[in-house]
């Protein structure tokens, strides 16, 4: 058995280190590759189908997000004994709509399946994708090709599709530093345009976005999920009164 996963485990690396063309930090990700489709299986995902441009603020309605995915492959050990880091991780930000939290299983059935996977999570219906469902990838490993250097890696992308950070066998305290600090990149509430000071020319952003009919979680200063002029009077208050 154990002759079969080596060779599996050359196999693999052999393969990625002679295709493969990952990221860098602070490396943006691709449209391309932020519209690829993932079957989700195993948690309560929409439609069953996830894309990293789900998380893309520009895309997905203007709601900002931080994602953290874990790259896993069923054979490798320690994805599995530290399951449980996982669960920290996901107790830890469970009540934050801004963090995203993804398993990405690849090589399922080996040997366990990603209900399997998922029953062994202490955690409520974590989100596992199949990584290798991706039908139009350019590889059969594609997280592992675009972020990876190792099963266990903690993968961070920021509010702007920005690759963040990388890491293996990263701890608990390391991952909830990763994610409080792309967390606190995030712009404040107002500061529409994100240059740090919330000004007129925030006001000027909000108005036309009233009269797009669009919407970004950064204009919508009194959070009932609708930019409108309750929004302006709030934030011309904020500015008077600072």
């Amino acid at each position: 058995m154990f002759g079969s996963i080596y060779s599996q485990c050359f196999q693999l690396e052999n393969n990625l280190n002679t295709i493969r063309t990952s990221y860098d930090i602070g490396d943006t990700i691709s449209i391309e590759h932020q519209l690829k489709e993932f079957d989700v299986c195993y948690g309560d995902y929409g439609d069953g189908t996830l894309r990293l441009s789900d998380f893309n603020y520009n895309l997905n309605g203007g709601f900002h997000k931080v994602i953290m995915i874990r790259i896993n492959a069923t054979w490798w050990a320690p994805c599995y004994s530290t399951i449980e880091v996982f669960d920290e991780i996901i107790e830890e930000w469970q009540d934050d709509n801004r963090v995203v939290l993804i398993n990405n299983i690849d090589d399922i059935w080996q040997p366990y399946t990603c209900q399997m996977w998922g029953d062994s999570h202490e955690s409520e219906n974590p989100i596992i994708i199949n990584g290798q469902s991706c039908a139009n990838c350019e590889n059969n490993y594609p997280m592992m090709y675009w972020f990876g250097d190792n099963y266990t890696d903690l993968v961070f992308i920021d509010h702007n599709m920005i690759f963040n950070y990388f890491n293996s066998y990263t701890v608990f305290y390391q991952a909830n530093v990763v994610i409080q600090n792309m967390l606190d990149a995030i712009p404040d509430s107002g500061d529409i345009n994100g240059d740090g000071v919330i000004d007129i020319l925030d006001i000027v952003l909000m108005v036309n976005m009233i009269l797009d009919g669009d919407y970004d979680s950064l204009a919508d200063f009194n959070d009932d999920g609708i930019v409108d002029i309750l929004d302006i009077v709030q934030i011309v208050n904020y500015i008077l009164d600072n």
